[in-house]
């Protein structure tokens, strides 16, 4: 479904004129974002690159940035002594900024050094929710820029022009229709809301499974030995 047609829907269903222009389209962005803020989905992750400058310890991720993908290394730093391929990136160790400086602390050493190359490898790095966004961060100032490779789940763009859609305005249409009826009837006080709240609670279950079967299709498992 496009942007247009979820537009028309609402239109067509809850058919408020006082709200069509300005509401509309609030309500089916926010309701596209909080179907991805529920639920984690495949089509979610991206790998990004972010560089901390030389002389800085921070640099913001993606403007759209969720949560770390949940394998074992989801930072990894680029060693500029071996290019930019997959066997220049080293694993970082994501901790946290207290429990970094609670370790520098207890031990009265100072953290590894952020210019060292050959040592790049288990740097500490945090990620931090600020009033401009999610940054990366290192405890020391880096002595030459660092690059790092952040594995993430980002939310999809909002939808602006009639004829954009994404991966769930085209898969997943009856869970997205659900969830803005929702919202929209919400939003100006109808009880019938509920009765969308719950139809869409029901849709996004199978469609986490759906995506779930997606990701694992064709993988072997094998047992024991």
């Amino acid at each position: 479904m496009t942007f247009a047609e979820l537009k028309l829907m609402l239109s067509q269903d809850v058919n408020r004129s006082d709200k069509e222009t300005l509401w509309y389209p609030i309500w089916i962005n926010r309701a596209l974002r909080k179907i991805q803020s529920d639920e984690t989905f495949s089509f979610m992750r991206n790998r990004s690159d972010v560089v901390i400058a030389q002389g800085t310890s921070s640099i913001a991720l993606p403007a759209r940035f969720k949560q770390l993908t949940a394998e074992q290394y989801p930072v990894t730093v680029i060693d500029p002594t071996m290019g930019t391929g997959p066997l220049a990136e080293l694993p970082c160790e994501v901790t946290s900024r207290e429990d970094m400086i609670s370790y520098r602390a207890s031990t009265y050493v100072p953290s590894r050094p952020a210019n060292v190359r050959g040592r790049l490898s288990g740097l500490p790095v945090w990620i931090e929710n600020t009033a401009a966004g999610w940054t990366l961060n290192i405890i020391d100032t880096a002595a030459e820029a660092l690059t790092f490779r952040v594995s993430h789940f980002a939310f999809l763009a909002d939808l602006a022009a009639d004829s954009d859609s994404n991966y769930l305005t085209t898969n997943y249409p009856e869970l997205v229709e659900n969830k803005i009826k929702a919202i929209a009837f919400a939003a100006i006080n109808d009880p019938i809301a509920a009765q969308f709240e719950a139809m869409a609670a029901r849709l996004l279950s199978d469609a986490v499974l759906d995506d779930r079967r997606r990701t694992y299709r064709g993988r072997a498992l094998r047992m024991g030995g």
